[in-house]
Formats: structure tokens, sequence, C-alpha cells
């Protein structure tokens, strides 16, 4: 596991703590799963991207 340090501890907690809330209160986190999935291409694209040392598209998902 990748340690970021005490400096996002706070982040983390503020995080967990709103979609705790949602869960308990039955409304959908933002950004919702779609728009989630969206960064997570974006992140793998740019870890893509570094890792061969081109540009790589992003792909639109399923």
């Amino acid at each position: 596991m990748v340690s970021h340090g005490a400096g996002f501890t706070e982040a983390y907690r503020t995080e967990l703590r709103y979609f705790f809330d949602c869960l308990r209160d039955g409304t959908t986190p933002r950004p919702d799963i779609a728009e989630a999935a969206k960064s997570l291409r974006v992140a793998v694209a740019a870890a893509q991207s570094m890792h061969e040392g081109r540009p790589v598209k992003v792909g639109r998902g399923s």
C-alpha cells in the first residue's frame, strides 16, 4: 500500500464521513460511480503514458 503521509489524513476522514453520511441518508454521493469511472480511466491512461513515455488516449469505457 502506498503511504501518502499524514497531510492527507484529514482529507480522507472528511471524504469517508461524507460517503457514510450518504449511505445513512440514502443519497447518491458526488462524484457518482460514472464520474469516478471517468477519473479512473484518466488516471490509468496517465500511468500508462508515464510508463511508456508516450501520449495515451483516454478510453471511453463501456
